[in-house]
């Protein structure tokens, strides 16, 4: 029997026929329609949007949710969705999930029955853009340190405060923001073009260049009562939303490091050193098998973790932190490998894996860090609390 040079040990037996069925769309779709815009290139914000577009065409964002013209996909489809969006691109994901996974989940989990049928059916289309208005400069990492202020006034909210490094503010047409009050932490829906609002575009960043970000001043801006989100109960909620964009995170990191590894693979066969393939060398040989060691582990507990999902009994959001931490830190090293295997071409523009590891690098800071992960977890089989 042939060797499978990426599925060694078959954990494709681990998944449906039909699953299969989906992914392998999933990987035409995204070969044919995304990777030429990534390749080689630094797309700019038209050529995103239209990309953007069509994965809403695709019904490709929102698809956890039934009802509201989504298709109410598995956990596991949902992650396959994350793993091949980003097998292109890292910032690209970063939007679907911040579509699908904070805003459209935000308002499917805590909104009205009014707000869900307003925005969740033109959300899974695009055709209303979100962004997710949680992060302040001070209090990165720990939530409930925010500063934004909202206070009612009759059946009006006043919200003053700045939120950074929001993804989707630029192009965004509503924002979830989290404000303390009075009454403890809620969420609101705020329409972009409000009076007082204000977007202060972040500085080019050398990494996720398809994410599309800015912070979003908010001075005095009024909300109306009808747009909190009734059901969400204080911080508990947003942690919530996070868990579920972090379930993406740790999908999409599969799809990084398994593009690494395949473009490596490639990459060495056909490199000829000294008159001899590149792979033939006793080095280049241990940094593939290390590779593909760590990606087929990774794979196979995220395939676990994702049956629990769908499952529901047993499942736990500690749990999505538990993937995330060892997909992000697993995936590094193989996009750091891979940059290795390709030399000084590894950080060329016409290499995909220095794109991937900038990404992912980056998504190993600002997703949290190993160190929230890895609290979280600890936290949750010793019992005790050490995140201060």
């Amino acid at each position: 029997m042939e060797t499978n040079k990426i599925d060694y040990i078959y954990l494709d037996s681990m998944l449906k026929e039909d699953e299969i069925s989906f992914r392998e769309q999933l990987k035409s779709f995204v070969d044919q329609s995304i990777l030429p815009v990534f390749e080689n290139t630094l797309p700019d914000i038209n050529s995103v949007k239209n990309i953007i577009y069509e994965l809403g065409r695709n019904k490709l964002i929102g698809s956890f949710i039934n009802g509201y013209d989504c298709p109410g996909y598995s956990a596991l489809k949902q992650g396959l969705i994350c793993q091949e969006i980003e097998r292109a691109d890292g910032g690209l994901r970063s939007f679907l999930t911040t579509q699908g996974s904070l805003v459209m989940f935000a308002i499917w989990k805590f909104g009205s029955d009014i707000q869900k049928k307003k925005y969740l059916q033109k959300m899974g289309k695009c055709e209303i853009i979100g962004a997710f208005g949680l992060t302040e400069e001070d209090a990165n990492g720990n939530p409930a340190q925010m500063k934004t202020f909202a206070y009612k006034d009759g059946g009006k909210w006043i919200v003053t405060g700045k939120k950074m490094w929001i993804t989707n503010a630029p192009i965004a047409d509503i924002a979830i923001i989290w404000a303390k009050t009075d009454n403890g932490i809620k969420a609101f829906i705020l329409e972009m073009d409000s009076k007082g609002v204000t977007l202060v575009h972040n500085k080019v960043h050398t990494s996720l260049r398809g994410l599309i970000t800015s912070a979003i001043e908010l001075n005095d801006v009024i909300i109306p009562e009808k747009n909190i989100l009734p059901n969400v109960d204080g911080l508990k909620s947003a942690l919530i939303c996070l868990s579920e964009k972090r379930y993406g995170v740790a999908w999409g990191a599969l799809g990084a490091a398994t593009d690494c590894y395949t473009e490596s693979m490639n990459y060495a066969k056909e490199r000829i050193i000294f008159g001899k393939p590149l792979v033939s060398s006793q080095l280049v040989q241990k940094k593939l098998v290390n590779m593909l060691i760590e990606l087929t582990k990774s794979k196979a507990v995220t395939i676990q973790v994702a049956r629990i999902k769908d499952k529901g009994k047993d499942f736990r959001h500690e749990m999505v932190s538990f993937i995330a931490l060892n997909n992000l830190t697993k995936s590094v090293e193989i996009a750091r490998e891979a940059k290795d295997i390709h030399g000084i071409n590894g950080i060329s523009t016409k290499s995909r894996v220095i794109r991937h590891l900038l990404n992912l690098e980056s998504l190993d800071g600002y997703e949290g860090t190993n160190d929230l992960y890895t609290l979280i977890v600890g936290r949750d089989i010793t019992g005790m609390q050490a995140f201060f």
